[in-house]
């Protein structure tokens, strides 16, 4: 399971993802993705998450791309974590 498998959940497996992380490392993660990818994270998370995770988001991450790894890498840890509680399907 990788984090562009993410990209594949419905909106409320997306909320309780993403709502299980911190705005600094979902800011960090989706900076990776498509456009269309992070208005779908930032359209899950409460406004002021949101707005932090795009305050990230809106930074030159260009040198932060190893960090970028690092937060997908723990998101995609919460997502199977509450896959294995039974809150979520990944599949």
């Amino acid at each position: 399971f990788s984090f562009t498998d993410l990209y594949k959940l419905n909106e409320m497996a997306l909320k309780l993802v993403f709502n299980n992380s911190n705005p600094h490392l979902i800011g960090l993660a989706i900076s990776l993705t498509p456009i269309a990818f992070q208005r779908k994270v930032l359209s899950v998370l409460d406004r002021q998450s949101a707005e932090q995770a795009f305050s990230i988001l809106s930074q030159d991450l260009t040198s932060k791309r190893l960090e970028a790894r690092k937060a997908q890498s723990q998101i995609v840890n919460i997502a199977i974590n509450l896959s294995s509680r039974g809150s979520i399907s990944l599949y």
